[in-house]
C-alpha cells in the first residue's frame, strides 16, 4: 500500500483519485447519451426508440459495468435486455439492471472468455431487422470474450497469446493475430446481429482510436489476410502451435462491416480531465507535448528528465500530466507492470532529488497481471529497494511493495490508457 510521505505525493495521488471521477465509464456515457420521449440522442445522433422491437446491450471490457449501467440511465426505464463481460473481480454488484454480468480472463483469455464469447454471439444473433444492438466496448474486451475458430484449442492460444505479451508485442501485432483466430473480433459482433441496426460506443485505449483495434474491433471490418499473422508470430520468434497454425492456413472470407461507431472517451478525455483536476486543485498544469510509447524503462528515464525541468520559482509550472501506454520486454522472471517499470526507471532517476513525485498508473486499476495499478516515487525511493535489480529482473512489483510506493486502488470501472502525474510542492509550501 502506498504511504503518502511528502506534499508532492499527496497532490499526484489527489490529481489522479480526482480525474478518475470524472472519467468513469458511467459519466462519459452519461454526458454522451440521453433520453428525451421517445428519442434516444447517442452522441449527437437521434434514435426513434418506438421504431424498434427491442433493444439490446451488449458490452465488454473492463468498464463494461459502468457504460452498461450509465447507458441504462439514458434508456430511462426504456425495457432492454443484454449482457456485460468484464474482467474477474471487476463487477459491480447491483450497477446494472436487465444487464447480466459476466467475469472472464484478463490478460489471457481462459475457459469463462470462450463461454462469455459464445453467450455474447448467441444473444446478438438472436435480434432481427427491427432491433437495435447498443455495443459497448473498453479496453480488455479482446481477452474478455473470444469464440475460437474450430480446431483451434484454448491452450494454444493461451500460449500464442502470453507469448506476444511477454515479447513486448504492441496492440497491432497483437490484434493482427487474435483477429485472425476469432470469430467475434475483426465485425464478428456485427455480423451476428445480422440486419438489426447497430452503434457501437467505445472508451477508447488505443492511441488514435482505430475502430479496428478496439476491444480488437467485434463491430468493425473484417480480418486480415492470416499471412500477417503468420509473420508477425515469425518475427517475434512465437512458437506456432499445431492447432494455431492450421487455423491460419485456412482462407478467411468474412464480409466487412461498419455500422456507426462514437468514441465518447479516449486519452484526451483523460487528460483534459486531468488537467482540470490540477487546475481545481491549485496546480499550475502542463500537458506534456506528445503521448508516450515504448520500451517503459525508456519513457520513465524520459519522464524523470521532465520532473527534473519543473521550475523552482514561483507562478512556474508545478505540475507534468502525461498520458499513453508503453511496453515491456521481459527478460527477468519477476512481477510487475509497464506502470511499476516505468515508476522504478524513473525513481532512479531522481534520486535525492527533493520536492517532487511521480505517479504512473493504468486508469483501469490493474498494471500487467498483478492487483496494483501502479507505482508513486520521488526522490527517496531508491533507499527503500533495489531498483535497478527490479528493472533487470522484470520484478518491479517487489521492489515497490518493500518501498511502500504500490499503487493499488482496485476496479476503477474505466480505462482510458496509462497516466503519469508529476508534482512538484515543497514541503515548507
Amino acid at each position: 500500500m502506498t504511504i503518502l510521505r511528502t506534499k508532492a505525493q499527496e497532490a499526484a495521488m489527489r490529481v489522479f483519485q480526482e480525474t478518475l471521477k470524472r472519467v468513469a465509464g458511467d459519466a462519459l456515457i452519461r454526458s454522451s447519451c440521453w433520453r428525451e420521449g421517445d428519442h434516444l440522442y447517442v452522441a449527437g445522433s437521434q434514435l426513434d426508440l418506438s421504431r424498434f422491437e427491442r433493444v439490446f446491450v451488449l458490452a465488454a471490457g473492463k468498464a463494461s459495468c459502468a457504460m452498461a449501467s450509465g447507458f441504462e440511465q439514458a434508456l430511462d426505464g426504456h425495457p432492454h435486455e443484454g449482457l456485460a463481460i468484464t474482467k474477474h473481480g471487476h463487477a459491480a454488484e447491483g450497477l446494472t439492471k436487465s444487464v447480466e454480468i459476466l467475469e472472464a480472463g484478463h490478460p489471457i483469455p481462459d475457459e469463462n472468455s470462450l463461454a462469455a464469447g459464445r453467450r455474447m454471439l448467441d444473444l446478438a444473433s438472436t435480434a432481427g431487422a427491427g432491433d437495435l444492438v447498443v455495443v459497448l466496448i473498453s479496453g480488455g474486451a479482446s481477452s474478455l470474450m473470444e469464440v475460437l475458430p474450430e480446431g483451434v484449442e484454448l491452450g494454444d492460444f493461451q500460449a500464442v497469446t502470453e507469448g506476444l505479451l511477454r515479447s513486448g508485442a504492441d496492440i497491432r501485432e497483437l490484434n493482427t493475430v487474435r483477429c485472425c483466430l476469432s470469430e467475434i473480433k475483426a465485425g464478428g459482433l456485427a455480423r451476428a446481429s445480422g440486419e438489426a441496426q447497430v452503434v457501437c460506443l467505445l472508451l477508447s485505449d488505443v492511441i488514435g482510436n482505430p475502430r479496428e483495434f478496439i476491444g480488437s474491433g467485434p463491430c468493425w471490418g473484417a480480418p486480415p489476410a492470416p499471412a500477417e499473422a503468420v509473420r508477425v508470430l515469425e518475427e517475434r520468434r512465437i512458437e506456432i502451435p499445431p492447432s494455431v497454425r492450421k487455423a491460419l492456413a485456412r482462407p478467411v472470407e468474412r464480409t466487412p462491416v461498419y455500422p456507426e461507431h462514437v468514441v465518447v472517451g479516449d486519452i484526451y478525455t483523460l487528460l483534459e480531465a486531468a488537467q482540470a483536476t490540477a487546475e481545481s486543485l491549485g496546480l499550475k498544469p502542463r500537458v506534456y507535448g506528445r503521448t508516450f510509447s515504448g520500451e517503459a524503462r525508456d519513457v520513465g528515464a524520459r519522464m524523470a528528465a521532465e520532473a527534473l525541468s519543473l521550475g523552482r520559482d514561483e507562478g512556474k509550472i508545478d505540475c507534468i500530466i502525461a498520458a499513453g501506454e508503453t511496453t515491456v520486454t521481459v527478460r527477468g522472471k519477476g512481477l510487475g507492470g509497464r506502470n511499476q517499470e516505468l515508476a522504478c526507471a524513473a525513481a532512479i532517476a531522481l534520486e535525492d532529488v527533493p520536492d517532487v513525485a511521480l505517479l504512473a498508473v493504468g486508469t483501469d486499476g490493474t498494471d500487467g497481471p498483478t492487483d496494483a495499478a501502479g507505482g508513486l516515487v520521488d526522490g527517496q525511493t531508491y533507499k527503500r529497494a533495489n531498483l535497478r535489480r527490479a528493472l533487470d529482473e522484470n520484478d518491479c512489483y517487489r521492489a515497490l511493495e518493500a518501498a511502500d510506493a504500490l499503487v493499488v486502488t482496485g476496479p476503477t470501472q474505466t480505462n482510458l490508457n496509462d497516466l503519469v502525474v508529476i508534482a512538484r510542492v515543497p514541503e515548507e509550501g
